[in-house]
């Protein structure tokens, strides 16, 4: 079966399309089928598709080209029949694209913004949760159904075809902190990594704290030690899955402050001492996604505390 997955972005959406996608050809491995993947996706995150080695092809396409891509990939898609195309996004432009694809099926997703839903021809039901109550992962296997398969993870994430870092392997052999510091939008940064990181890296001094990331943002001052290293723009996405792979801890807040959470954003790191506190005290290996990691769910109380720090309620803590 040949198919086309439609999921351009962004970095953590994609590795929830990777999961679903992986889940969806091990379970058609067992069953004795076969699925020729190709993957359409923004071209700054080709690499983690092709780390995967998921897809045997990845279409790209730039953000600055025009609303409904360049003429070359439209050629493209109309250019090819698949069998299947899997619209993961539900945007405007995915749900265009999927209609301009040549295919005998068509399925996008029920919970589709900016009128999109109106190019499926079918659609996976939603989780129990809803839209706004469910993980966006349990969304995506909610396509599998549909396909022969089971809505549920069928074993950890792997990249064979990632590359080696260009990191001292000694530094990683310690299984480091990793701190993303930076976004792809500034509205969705949060101002207090540079704080947070130094009361890591002087609190914790033989643990290495790391910062990878995309951004020219300035180091924080103020280290008593030397076990800061700054990886930003030093980390291709082919490498990274490797260097997050070798963590002990992961931290990648992301938003301020908004209208329901309060506050004005400056100064959440203290607030989430006790969850990190208990994270480095009961830190497990550093294997990738496993069968029943979706990472964080909507915390009850909004993604955002009055104090500007975003939630993280699955965070093991420390035992008295």
């Amino acid at each position: 079966m040949d198919l086309l997955i439609i999921k351009t972005s962004s970095f953590g959406d994609i590795v929830h399309g990777l999961q679903a996608i992986d889940s969806l050809r091990r379970q058609w491995e067992r069953a004795g089928k076969r699925g020729a993947i190709t993957w359409l996706v923004q071209d700054r995150f080709a690499g983690l598709v092709e780390a995967s080695g998921i897809a045997e092809t990845c279409w790209t396409f730039s953000r600055r080209d025009r609303f409904l891509g360049d003429k070359a990939l439209r050629a493209r898609l109309r250019s090819r029949r698949f069998d299947l195309v899997l619209d993961l996004q539900g945007r405007w432009k995915t749900g265009y694209w999927t209609w301009l694809a040549r295919a005998d099926r068509k399925i996008g997703r029920a919970d589709a913004r900016e009128f999109a839903g109106m190019f499926y021809p079918e659609k996976p039901a939603l989780p129990p949760g809803g839209r706004y109550g469910s993980h966006a992962l349990d969304i995506l296997l909610n396509y599998l159904p549909l396909l022969g398969g089971e809505a549920t993870l069928a074993g950890p994430l792997r990249f064979p075809g990632g590359v080696k870092p260009e990191v001292d392997p000694a530094v990683l052999a310690r299984r480091p902190i990793l701190i993303f510091p930076d976004s792809a939008q500034a509205v969705k940064e949060w101002p207090g990594h540079r704080e947070l990181t130094r009361e890591l890296a002087n609190a914790y001094p033989t643990i290495p704290i790391l910062w990878p990331g995309w951004s020219d943002m300035a180091p924080p001052s103020g280290l008593r030690h030397d076990n800061f290293v700054n990886l930003m723009k030093r980390v291709p996405l082919k490498s990274l899955p490797e260097v997050v792979g070798s963590a002990r801890l992961v931290i990648a807040k992301r938003q301020r402050a908004d209208a329901s959470g309060g506050g004005d954003g400056d100064s959440g790191d203290r607030a989430l001492w006790p969850e990190l506190r208990g994270a480095l005290w009961s830190a497990g290996s550093g294997a990738g996604p496993g069968p029943g990691d979706r990472g964080p769910r909507r915390p009850a109380g909004g993604p955002v505390g009055r104090d500007g720090a975003r939630r993280n309620n699955r965070l093991p803590r420390r035992n008295g």
